[in-house]
């Protein structure tokens, strides 16, 4: 759930008003108890909320389900995971990959560790190991979408246009208002012309 508060007026005293207390804290509430509602909900329910035409409860269902891939081998893997993730947005590719790959050493039942090390291997250009890495997530978690689009574009940057064809629409299948996937099968069929 993407919250935007407005900002809050703090008059001399640097206090806010109880009206803006009082609307904070049903704000606050009512996030904490939609959050609740989605971390009970489990990996099906959410993937069909990502079948709906609502977009909010799309965008819901896809956080959810990235918090519930994360978290599934539990506290330390996640902190491990999420630490690579770091080593990754830092551009620090190398050290990244090393996380990923003694995280699917240790947790090699873990789909989203090998999502992760597909990942990073895809942003060093290495796109046959990263191919591995997706299939892998694939056999552990069909469903997941990510993967499904990371396949597709290793396929694609190895201009093997009908298998990226076939990720792409796959990941269309769990999540049909991604335009990611539209364009991508779009660019595929273009080359293919």
């Amino acid at each position: 759930m993407i919250l935007r508060l407005p900002r809050a007026r703090f008059e001399k005293n640097n206090t806010i008003s109880s009206c803006e207390s009082l609307f904070i804290i049903y704000l606050l509430q009512y996030c904490y108890q939609n959050l609740l509602h989605y971390l009970k909900m489990n990996e099906k329910e959410l993937l069909q909320n990502l079948l709906s035409e609502d977009s909010a409860l799309r965008q819901n269902a896809t956080q959810a389900l990235w918090g519930l891939w994360f978290s599934q081998a539990g506290e330390e893997a996640e902190f491990r995971i999420r630490e690579g993730t770091q080593r990754m947005d830092d551009r620090q590719y190398q050290k990244a990959q090393e996380i990923f790959e003694n995280l699917v050493m240790d947790c090699p039942e873990f789909a989203e560790a090998h999502n992760k090390l597909a990942t990073v291997l895809y942003m060093q250009g290495k796109y046959s190991p990263s191919i591995k890495e997706c299939e892998i997530t694939l056999k552990l978690n069909a469903n997941h979408f990510g993967a499904w689009n990371g396949h597709g574009l290793c396929l694609f940057q190895l201009a093997r246009y009908p298998e990226a064809i076939k990720s792409f629409q796959t990941a269309s299948i769990l999540q049909p208002y991604a335009e990611f996937n539209k364009v991508y099968i779009a660019k595929c069929r273009g080359q293919l012309n």
